[in-house]
């Protein structure tokens, strides 16, 4: 496809081979995994290996943005682990935003809806907290679920999408992400972050999910995955109505919070109950709109 203005020379956009999003391809992949994704434990998710031409992985690796080329993002505890978001979609390489758009297609979302049985599913055209994710020696991401709500779309997050784009991986690096049962005894599931490898999903109160322990990778290799979120106007879990909230962090067993949890425990046995209960709103408020502000 071209574009052109006035006398300007045409515009040629990049584009990824018709076939991959094509919705024959797509609904034939559907079928191929629902199955899989709805059965999957400890809850619904799917890996899709050479999701993509690899032409087209190596493309996106040239477009991967250094830390100068564009505006990152990250909230606090982002910072701490080292992880950083890209925060304009449209500060990204004309091919990497060609193929977020491809996410964002009415086909990909039908793709989605027929792979997870969930009707409705609405994508994000901001790329809010989506866009290119990568995280350096030394970073992690502990356990969490994420936060359901986006406060500019005013819907709840339902799914998410996944690419990583690590060429060479080794597993001596670490940074495999991790998917916890609900009791939080033991991850049930482990996915190496390798190139072209494309990982889809579910968002609940219980779908804990990380790569806790801090990335062995050489000082300049990335941990790099490019994101896309699916949301839905209504969701009911057990017939109760989802809360918006943050990103829920939890423990693993045997590791402690130490600081924060004993500074809580001591807070809340010494506040009275109904100044405890507006702390915690205001608390919940103040994470929604610094959400809010990061997006």
């Amino acid at each position: 496809m071209s574009a052109s203005i006035g006398s300007q020379e045409p515009t040629v956009w990049p584009s990824i081979p018709a076939f991959y999003f094509d919705e024959h391809h797509l609904h034939t992949l559907a079928k191929r995994y629902s199955k899989a994704y709805r059965s999957a434990k400890p809850f619904p998710h799917v890996v899709i290996d050479n999701f993509l031409p690899e032409s087209s992985v190596d493309r996106l690796l040239d477009e991967i943005p250094g830390d100068g080329d564009v505006r990152w993002y990250g909230t606090a505890s982002q910072s701490r682990s080292g992880k950083s978001s890209s925060k304009k979609l449209n500060e990204l390489g004309p091919f990497m935003l060609h193929f977020l758009q491809c996410l964002n297609s009415s086909d990909f979302v039908r793709f989605l809806e027929r792979l997870t049985g969930l009707d409705g599913l609405v994508p994000d055209p901001h790329g809010f907290g989506g866009g290119v994710h990568k995280i350096s020696r030394g970073g992690f991401l502990k356990i969490h679920a994420d936060n359901n709500w986006d406060t500019k779309l005013l819907l709840f997050r339902e799914l998410t999408v996944l690419l990583y784009l690590n060429r060479e991986w080794k597993s001596e690096y670490g940074g495999d992400l991790e998917l916890w049962n609900a009791d939080m005894t033991r991850a049930e599931a482990v996915v190496a972050p390798l190139a072209n490898r494309l990982v889809i999903f579910s968002n609940s109160e219980t779908s804990y999910h990380g790569h806790p322990e801090p990335l062995r990778c050489p000082e300049r290799t990335k941990r790099l995955s490019l994101a896309a979120y699916y949301y839905k106007a209504t969701h009911q879990i057990a017939d109760v109505p989802k809360i918006p909230h943050s990103s829920v962090y939890k423990q693993r067993p045997g590791e402690k919070f130490v600081r924060r949890l004993a500074g809580r425990r001591l807070f809340e046995r010494f506040v009275p109950p109904v100044l405890l209960d507006l702390y915690r709103y205001m608390r919940r408020r103040r994470a929604l709109a610094q959400t809010s502000r990061e997006h």
